[in-house]
């Protein structure tokens, strides 16, 4: 059976259990680069992208439906949670309410999870990455495909809606609160990587020890492969689609950050779509890309998060992740002077695999 990348998207909801993946996946910034066949493969959409499970075990058909259930129920779950494309979801009902004015909201156990993840990984990359971006977004019509910046006066407004400090928690309630009306949270930049990790969990749980969990082409989850085995190579693209470097996974996750898409221009200039929310402003950086690669707990949501601070703090800042082992490897593409763009590395000493 083969399904192409088209019906992905249109079946929404649906999954597809496959015992050969014969798909050519959507447009990525990185991509699994294998002539592996797995043994089974899952297609689901979720949170605006498309997962592709690809377990390369020999386990019984019944184990991996019986994973492939649960995996559809996990993602669901978060995306009711999370996704800021559903007017139904938590995060939506929660924005709803903060727009208004000063609010307290009950979470639910996995937005609480996902909220102190948020909080560890606002600290951890000074404040670039920040759920509270929401109003940035919106004032630059990202999300409506007519980016444009927004005026100082509006600009000014921003930032005094956007900041983790307007956020609030009682630990012991698991509830959350905002300080001034107008705050709204955006979970894109790490929903998607938190999902992989439970993904992870779940084929873990089914014993399987050899699988790609690819998030719509910029987080991908290695399970394995086994130690006697290479480690999985991932391809990472350059703006035309060439993948220009590569990296190895064994039990890992890599997540990568691009700024080529949806142009804006302000003052002159042409920047990318990701802008700091410290400043409400677009990015001035000539780096395109960056891709972090992350072991250990919560991987997906580490590198995930990981990699904005990664584009916007630059190269001293993934150096320091790389000295404090928050970060194993992190490979930027650079814009050099006649456009093409050149890679460049920052890794720790490997050990041998």
């Amino acid at each position: 059976m083969s399904v192409s990348a088209a019906n992905r998207l249109i079946l929404g909801i649906l999954s597809i259990i496959l015992p050969v993946s014969a798909c050519a996946p959507p447009r990525a910034e990185v991509s699994e680069r294998t002539t592996s066949v797995p043994e089974w493969s899952m297609v689901r959409v979720a949170l605006g992208s498309v997962f592709d499970i690809r377990v390369y075990d020999e386990i019984p058909r019944a184990e991996f439906e019986q994973a492939a259930d649960e995996i559809a129920a996990e993602l669901t779950e978060i995306e009711a949670c999370s996704s800021v494309w559903s007017e139904s979801s938590e995060v939506t009902e929660l924005n709803r309410r903060f727009s208004l004015d000063p609010s307290t909201h009950r979470a639910s156990d996995t937005l609480w999870e996902l909220l102190t993840i948020a909080g560890h990984m606002h600290a951890a990359t000074r404040g670039t990455f920040d759920i509270t971006i929401g109003p940035v977004i919106e004032a630059y019509g990202i999300r409506k495909q007519k980016p444009a910046v927004p005026d100082a006066a509006r600009r000014e407004m921003l930032l005094k809606i956007v900041g983790f400090q307007h956020l609030h928690f009682d630990h012991n309630n698991k509830t959350v609160s905002n300080d001034v009306a107008g705050v709204a949270l955006d979970f894109d930049g790490i929903n998607k990587g938190y999902a992989v990790d439970r993904i992870a969990d779940c084929l873990n749980r089914h014993g399987v020890r050899d699988a790609a969990i690819d998030a719509g082409g910029s987080t991908i989850f290695s399970i394995g492969p086994p130690p006697d085995q290479t480690p999985r190579m991932i391809g990472i693209e350059d703006p035309t689609g060439e993948v220009i470097a590569e990296v190895s996974l064994r039990d890992a996750a890599l997540s990568t950050s691009g700024n080529w898409r949806r142009l804006l221009k302000f003052e002159g200039k042409t920047y990318g779509h990701i802008c700091d929310p410290r400043t409400a402003l677009p990015i001035d950086t000539n780096i395109v890309s960056a891709t972090v690669v992350v072991r250990g707990d919560g991987a997906g949501a580490r590198s995930d998060a990981l990699a904005k601070g990664a584009i916007i703090l630059g190269e001293d800042f993934s150096k320091h992740l790389v000295d404090t082992r928050s970060a194993d490897e992190i490979v930027y593409l650079i814009k050099s002077g006649d456009g093409a763009p050149t890679t460049r590395r920052i890794a720790k000493v490997k050990t041998p695999n």
